[in-house]
């Protein structure tokens, strides 16, 4: 009878520790292969579509670049002028890609102001191409933008007083990036702009150089306390009026 109720114990003993396993086993949390980090998620656009790259374009003296982000793991990245190729590689970089642990594709080409049209591939994870995905290069409009956006970063470079010539007021920042600039607004100790000063024409082959012919200052009072600022750019939009005083040392 002793015998019969220690084998009852070790059965139910059993039956206990049966319970958990068993949910453990349902839950995946005793499977290693749940341990394992997951394969990371692929970036979609509608339907499960690639999502076409990011580009900017950037102008420099020694020409055009355009550099690609893309939303997707990239292997390789290819361009070219026409859709039906042949594509080029961009090469690259003497470093890892973290998200493929291959070294990474180069992702900046450089190209010329009549590209017009470029189109960019890629190759995935599993060394498939996906694109061409067609990208519209207009010269004129990047500029324009690339422009604007370096003017509304540095607006405290608009205007300047000079303690060594009490009598000008320099605009040569803007002037430098007149390509952006409709029409530029100054005004002499008034809180409103009134006074539309002439900028150089944009010259695409060196927009940033300013004629030598072309003034770059004004001259005025020594007595003017502080100037404002106002640029119209040329997609018509209006900045804020820009206040700059003039300092004790000026």
């Amino acid at each position: 009878m002793l015998l019969s109720k220690m084998q009852v114990g070790a059965a139910a003993l059993a039956m206990l520790l049966a319970v958990p396993l068993a949910a453990s086993a349902q839950d995946g949390s005793n499977d290693p292969a749940s341990s394992l980090p997951s394969a990371p998620t692929v970036s979609r656009g509608p339907a499960g579509a690639p999502q076409p790259p990011i580009v900017s374009f950037m102008h420099s003296n020694a020409g055009w670049s355009a550099n690609f982000s893309f939303a997707d793991p990239v292997t390789e990245i290819q361009w070219s002028l026409a859709l039906d190729g042949p594509f080029e590689s961009t090469g690259f970089l003497p470093t890892y890609d973290p998200m493929t642990r291959r070294p990474m594709a180069n992702p900046s080409i450089e190209i010329e102001a009549d590209a017009g049209t470029i189109y960019v591939r890629y190759a995935d994870l599993q060394g498939n191409w996906v694109g061409p995905f067609a990208i519209a290069f207009r010269p004129e409009t990047e500029l324009q933008r690339s422009f604007r956006s370096i003017l509304e970063t540095t607006s405290g470079a608009w205007l300047a007083f000079r303690h060594d010539a009490p009598n000008i007021l320099y605009y040569t920042h803007l002037s430098s990036y007149r390509c952006a600039i409709r029409e530029l607004r100054i005004g002499l100790d008034k809180l409103t702009p009134d006074q539309v000063v002439p900028l150089a024409p944009c010259d695409m082959r060196d927009p940033v150089a300013t004629p030598a012919d072309t003034d770059t200052h004004l001259w005025i009072d020594p007595a003017v306390r502080f100037a404002t600022a106002q640029i119209i750019y040329t997609d018509g939009t209006v900045s804020k009026v820009r206040i700059f005083r003039r300092s004790a040392r000026d």
